[in-house]
């Protein structure tokens, strides 16, 4: 299920195979990733990086907090030279954007994240740590 948070509406997407899901997960947070990061070169021009997909085995890591919900908070990643930490939070089941966000806004400010999804730029890889 897709929960937009511009207009609200909830979408529903089936699959069949869990598979097909996760590897479209794995490859959404890059691509949303881009769309929002946009870096300076040396010159002063701007550019945008790309990022390889989430490989499947650190998407199967969040199998158990994806149960319930979880909200993957790009807008609230760490960037440092060598990395880009993205805080996961498991959520719970909602039909409600306006009630998700709330909840979401209440469990983030009063606890750290259940695990980070990392990207190592050096390597250019991806993992899944605790927080």
């Amino acid at each position: 299920m897709y929960l937009a948070h511009d207009d609200g509406w909830l979408n529903k997407v089936y699959y069949r195979d869990f598979n097909d899901f996760y590897r479209m997960l794995g490859d959404v947070i890059p691509i949303k990733m881009e769309q929002m990061k946009v870096e300076k070169s040396i010159l002063g021009l701007k550019k945008k990086k790309s990022y390889p997909s989430v490989p499947q085995e650190s998407i199967l890591a969040l199998k158990n907090l994806m149960k319930e919900g979880l909200v993957i908070s790009l807008s609230d990643c760490e960037q440092t030279r060598a990395k880009i930490s993205i805080p996961l939070w498991s959520i719970g089941d909602f039909t409600n954007m306006d009630e998700m966000y709330d909840e979401f806004a209440a469990t983030s400010a009063q606890s750290p994240c259940e695990a980070m999804l990392v990207f190592d730029k050096k390597t250019r890889e991806w993992q899944v740590t605790g927080c």
